[in-house]
C-alpha cells in the first residue's frame, strides 16, 4: 500500500529527524495522493499512523486535499499538539526499532539453526546441577536426546555409565578449578558402537562464576578403528621381524650369537674400551666339517653342540663367544686373560667326544689379534686375527698364532693401496664394468649396476672390496663416483631406452651438503634423464647421520632419481627408516643367499623381507644368486629382480653392449 501523502515542508527544528514521515490514513485508497508542499528535507514514507504539526498554510491545504481522513492537525502554538506530536514521533521510532530487532533475531536464529544442522558435533549445555539446558544432537548420535529431555538431569537418562561418571567428574572439577577436561565415550546406535572425543568446558554467568559446563565433540569411531588396526599390524610386524632378526643374529644349531652378532658387538666394545687391551681369537676346529659331512646329520650336530657346551664351561662373563663359521668359533676377551683362556679352550675341544655312533677326537688351531696393539679399528682387528688364523692353518706349527710383524706385510699392502688412491690422476687407471640385474620371472635385463675396477701399474688388479672401503675412508670415493657417473653417461645413449643404470653411493658421499645438486648437475650436463639412474644407498649411512641422510635421499628423489636400499637385512637401521624414505626397491644382502634355501635362518629372513616389500609396494632385488634352485624359490616368493654370477658376471663395455645387439 502506498503512503497517503508524501510531504515536503519547512518543519520546526525538533521535527527534522528520519523517523518523521507523513500523515497516514489506514482507510485511504491505494491510489491516494502524493503532494509536494513547501521546500525542505524529503522525509521517508511509513505505514504507521502519525500525528504531525504543520503551519497554517499547510493545514489549510491538507484540509482541502484530505477531507475524509482521521488526521489530527495542530497549530504551531498548540502545546497539546506539540506533546502529541512528540509522543507520535517516539512511538514510531520505538516500533520501528522493535521491528528491526525482530527481523535481525529471526535472521540470526535461522542462520544459527542452519549452522548447527550442517555440523556433526554433539553439544550439551548443562547447569551446575547437571540439568540439560540445551543440546544439539548430530545424526550419528543415539536418539536418546530429544526435546523432552530439556530441563531433566542428565544422570536420569539411559546413557553409558562411563559417560555419566565423566560428566559428574567434569561438573565438580571444572567448576572448582576452571579448567577443561577431555574424555572419550562410546555410545550404541542400533548394532554399532560409536566413539566420541568430547571436551567439557566451563560456562560462566554474568558475575564470572561457574554456571555449569558445555560438553562438545564429534565422532572418532573410524579414527579409533584405524589406530587399532595400525597398532595390531605394527605389533605383528614387530613380532615377525624380532623373530626374523633373532634368527639372523643367532646360530640355529648351537644357539650362540653368529658372526654378524660378534662383529657388531666387537665394534661397540672397542669404541667404549679406550686403550684397554682386548684380544680377539678365531678358533678353527680342523676336522669338524669332515666329520659332519661323513656322519649322520644328528651325529654331526651332537658333536657341534658338545663343543659349544665345553666352550661355555671354560669361558666367563667377560668373554663373548660366537659361532664364526661352519667349523669356526670367535671369541673376544680382556687381553690379560687371553693366553690362559686360549689354552683351556683348546684342551676342552681336543678332548674325545662320545656319540651314539662312535667316539671322535678333534683338533683345532687359533689366530689372535690384540686391540690396540695390532689394530684400532674393528675391521682391521678382524682382518689381523683372520690372517693369524690362516697362517696357523697353513703352517700348522703352533696351535695358536698371534698376529706378527710378518703378517703386517699384508697390512702394508693395504696401506700401499691407500697411498696410490691419493694420486691426482688415479681415475686414469680406473675402468667401468656392468653387471646385469634381471627380471626374476622373464630374466630380461632391467638394470645394469655400474662398478669400478682398478688396474694399477704398480699394484696390478686391486680388489674392489679392498680399495673401495679405503677410498671411502680418505674421501677419494667422492671424485671416483663423480667420474664413474660422468663416464656412464657416455655409454647410456648406446643402450635401449628401457635399460637403466644402478649406481652405488657411498655413505661418505651422501652426507656432502651439495650432493644432490652435484649428482643432478652431472646428469643434466650430459643431457641424461635422472629417471634412468637408480641410486643405491647402504644402511650404514643412517648410523652416521640419519637426519642428513634422509634429507639427501628425499632431495635425490625430488630430482627424478629412483632409490634403492642396498645390503638390506645386515643391520637394524634399514627397517626403522624404510617407512620414512622414498625407497623404490631394496637389495637383499648377498650373505643371506649363501645358505638359501637350505638354511632355515636365511629362508626365514628372506621371506620376511619379501613380505615387507610387498606391504610397502616396492621392488625387491636378490643379489648373489648362484644356483637355479635359488631362482625358483625366489620366484615363488615374489622377488622382483635377481643379480649374481649365475646370471652374469660384471662385463666390460663391449661385452655388455653385445647383450643388446
Amino acid at each position: 500500500m502506498k503512503p497517503v501523502i508524501q510531504y515536503r515542508s519547512s518543519l520546526p527544528e525538533e521535527l527534522k529527524r528520519d523517523d518523521v514521515v507523513a500523515v497516514r490514513d489506514a482507510q485511504a485508497a491505494p491510489d491516494a495522493l502524493s503532494v509536494d508542499l513547501d521546500a525542505g528535507d524529503e522525509l521517508p514514507s511509513t505505514d504507521l499512523p502519525l500525528l504531525l504539526f504543520f503551519s497554517e498554510r499547510t493545514r489549510s491545504l491538507l484540509s482541502q486535499l484530505h477531507k475524509n481522513g482521521p488526521v489530527e492537525l495542530f497549530n504551531r502554538s498548540d502545546s497539546n499538539g506539540k506533546h502529541a506530536l512528540k509522543q507520535a514521533i517516539d512511538r514510531l521510532s520505538y516500533e520501528k526499532r522493535i521491528k528491526e530487532m525482530e527481523k535481525t533475531i529471526a535472521t540470526i536464529r535461522t542462520e544459527h539453526e542452519a549452522l548447527l544442522n550442517s555440523i556433526d558435533d554433539l553439544v550439551i549445555v548443562l547447569s551446575r546441577e547437571g540439568a540439560i539446558l540445551w543440546f544439539h544432537r548430530p545424526s550419528n548420535f543415539p536418539d536418546i536426546l530429544d526435546s523432552a529431555v530439556v530441563g531433566r538431569d542428565i544422570r536420569s537418562l539411559p546413557l553409558p555409565a562411563e559417560f555419566i561418571k565423566a560428566v559428574d567428574t567434569a561438573l565438580v572439577e571444572i567448576c572448582a578449578a576452571g579448567h577443561y577436561r577431555s574424555f572419550q565415550a562410546v555410545f550404541e546406535t542400533g548394532q554399532k558402537k560409536r566413539t566420541f572425543e568430547l571436551k567439557a568446558s566451563s560456562r560462566e554467568d554474568g558475575t564470572g562464576a561457574c554456571a555449569g559446563i558445555t560438553i562438545s565433540g564429534r565422532e572418532i569411531t573410524e579414527l579409533v578403528e584405524t589406530r587399532l588396526s595400525l597398532s595390531r599390524m605394527t605389533e605383528e610386524l614387530e613380532e615377525s621381524f624380532l623373530r626374523a632378526f633373532e634368527l639372523a643374529f643367532t646360530d640355529q644349531i648351537t644357539g650362540l650369537p653368529n658372526r654378524e652378532a660378534l662383529l657388531q658387538t666387537l665394534e661397540m666394545t672397542m669404541e667404549n674400551r679406550n686403550d684397554e687391551r682386548l684380544a680377539l681369537m678365531l678358533l678353527h676346529v680342523r676336522n669338524l666339517s669332515n666329520i659332519r659331512n661323513s656322519t649322520r646329520f644328528d651325529t654331526g650336530n651332537q658333536i657341534l653342540k658338545t663343543m659349544v657346551e665345553r666352550l661355555k664351561n671354560e669361558t666367563d662373563r667377560e668373554t663373548f663367544l660366537a659361532r664364526y663359521g661352519e667349523d669356526e668359533f670367535g671369541l673376544f676377551m680382556p687381553g690379560d686373560m687371553a693366553e690362559a683362556e686360549t689354552a683351556r679352550l683348546i684342551r676342552a675341544i681336543e678332548a674325545p667326544v662320545k656319540t651314539d655312533a662312535m667316539d671322535f677326537t678333534l683338533s683345532c688351531t687359533a689366530g689372535m689379534a690384540v686391540f690396540p696393539d695390532d689394530a684400532t679399528e674393528m675391521e682391521a682387528l678382524v682382518q689381523s686375527a683372520e690372517i693369524a688364523l690362516r697362517e696357523a692353518r697353513e703352517h700348522g706349527v703352533d696351535k695358536v698364532r698371534l698376529f706378527s710383524p710378518e703378517d703386517r706385510q699384508r697390512l702394508n699392502y693395504r696401506m700401499h693401496v691407500e697411498t696410490e688412491l691419493l694420486r691426482p690422476n688415479i681415475t686414469d687407471e680406473m675402468s667401468l664394468v656392468y653387471q646385469p640385474i634381471v627380471d626374476a620371472s622373464t630374466r630380461k635385463i632391467r638394470y645394469l649396476e655400474v662398478l669400478l675396477r682398478w688396474t694399477s701399474p704398480v699394484l696390478g688388479d686391486v680388489p674392489p672390496d679392498l680399495f673401495i672401503p679405503l677410498a671411502e675412508k680418505n674421501g677419494v670415493i667422492i671424485s671416483l663416483t663423480n667420474w664413474m657417473i660422468t663416464e656412464s653417461t657416455k655409454v647410456l645413449p648406446l643402450l635401449p631406452a628401457d635399460i637403466r643404470f644402478s649406481v652405488n653411493l657411498s655413505p661418505v658421499h651422501l652426507l656432502v651438503p651439495t650432493l644432490v645438486d652435484d649428482i643432478a648437475g652431472l646428469i643434466e650436463e650430459h643431457h641424461m634423464d635422472p629417471d634412468r639412474y637408480k641410486i643405491e644407498i647402504t644402511e650404514g649411512v643412517f648410523i652416521r647421520d640419519p637426519v642428513e641422510a634422509t634429507q639427501r635421499i628425499h632431495g635425490l628423489k625430488s630430482r627424478g632419481f629412483t632409490i634403492a636400499l642396498d645390503d638390506f637385512g645386515v643391520g637394524f637401521s634399514g627397517l626403522s627408516y624404510l617407512g620414512l624414505l622414498p625407497v623404490d626397491s631394496i637389495k637383499i644382502d648377498r650373505s643371506f643367499l649363501q645358505g638359501y634355501p637350505d638354511d632355515r635362518r636365511s629362508t626365514a629372513l628372506i621371506e620376511s623381507i619379501l613380505t615387507l616389500t610387498r606391504s610397502f609396494g616396492i621392488d625387491s632385488i636378490a643379489e648373489g644368486v648362484e644356483r637355479e634352485e635359488q631362482i625358483e624359490h625366489l620366484n615363488r616368493l615374489g622377488c622382483s629382480m635377481l643379480q649374481g654370477f649365475l646370471l652374469s658376471r660384471p662385463l666390460k663395455e663391449q661385452a655388455m653392449l653385445a647383450l643388446f645387439s
